[in-house]
């Protein structure tokens, strides 16, 4: 082979690479196109057989009871919220205030009780401090006076 047919075998090559892929690819894509309008034809008989197999009076009246009864339930949910719904709010409101009020009130006392905790308690340490203080000068003094009787005369033979 000379050089130029050398030269000119891999623009054939890629070319008809090239060439291929893209019939390859409009062949797939019409096949598929006719796949997607089968697949419409065959949804839109099944939506005209569908149509005349449903009865639309019947449809109707089924909508129209169905909206009757969600007419009835609403009313008798406004029925019941007349009853009773205004008054568990009132009732709802009173507990709400007086568990503020409660509320309040144990706070305050706990601030009481804090506060009477830190005085009195003040008070109990410094007198525990004091009796511990007077147990042992008293535990000292015992102890040197009973030191002191041992050490004096003894009368014994």
């Amino acid at each position: 082979m000379s050089t130029s047919n050398k030269a000119l075998v891999p623009t054939i090559l890629l070319s008809t690479v090239v060439i291929g892929s893209g019939i390859a690819w409009w062949a797939t894509r019409s096949s598929s196109k006719n796949k997607t309008n089968d697949a419409s034809t065959n949804v839109q008989e099944r939506v005209q057989q569908a149509q005349e197999q449903i009865d639309t009076e019947e449809v109707k009246t089924r909508l129209q009871r169905s909206w009757s009864l969600i007419q009835s339930v609403v009313t008798q949910l406004q029925t019941i919220y007349d009853r009773y719904g205004r008054d568990l709010l009132n009732q709802l409101q009173t507990v709400k205030q007086e568990s503020q009020e409660i509320v309040e009130t144990a706070k305050e006392a706990g601030e009481e009780l804090q506060d009477v905790a830190q005085e009195q308690g003040k008070e109990a340490v410094e007198e525990a401090q004091q009796a511990k203080e007077e147990a042992r000068q008293g535990f000292q003094d015992n102890e040197s006076s009973s030191n002191a009787h041992s050490r004096g005369p003894s009368n014994t033979p």
